[in-house]
């Protein structure tokens, strides 16, 4: 069984194998990878290493935890899982906003507005002197 450790607090100057040269120190290493920006390339300060064993994986996380690397502190303890998390990150999520997804708003419903079909503010985009989609300001039809 392997054991995954986080690494925090790197400097940007570290790579996969300096990564991978500190920790073999203490065992046998699967991977060390150092995470990276995907637009700059830069380092983003921390990474992960897979041990071995759970029992390498410790001695390492008690060898090199506040160590001094680079004149930083690094920080190393057991890799957790990712969260699933349920939207992109932005935006409204692939399940839509509506009101039952929101636990502070009340679930009433507001009446229907009834409108007649002379009114320029009619259902479905339609004005009644333009055509549908018209927007006075921008001057645009669609």
């Amino acid at each position: 069984m392997s054991s995954k450790i986080y690494v925090g607090n790197l400097p940007y100057s570290v790579t996969d194998a300096s990564l991978k040269s500190n920790f073999a120190e203490y065992g046998d290493v699967n991977s060390a990878k150092v995470m990276m920006d995907r637009d700059t390339g830069q380092s983003k300060g921390f990474g992960f290493v897979e041990m071995a064993s759970a029992e390498v994986a410790q001695a390492a996380i008690d060898g090199l935890n506040g160590m001094s690397v680079g004149g930083r502190a690094i920080t190393v303890n057991m890799a957790r899982p990712r969260e699933a998390n349920k939207s992109s990150g932005g935006g409204y999520g692939a399940e839509g906003y509506t009101r039952s997804n929101r636990s502070d708003v009340a679930t009433a419903q507001r009446p229907a507005i009834r409108r007649s079909a002379t009114d320029p503010r009619c259902s479905g985009g339609e004005n009644r002197l333009f055509g549908p989609f018209y927007h006075p300001a921008l001057k645009i039809r669609r």
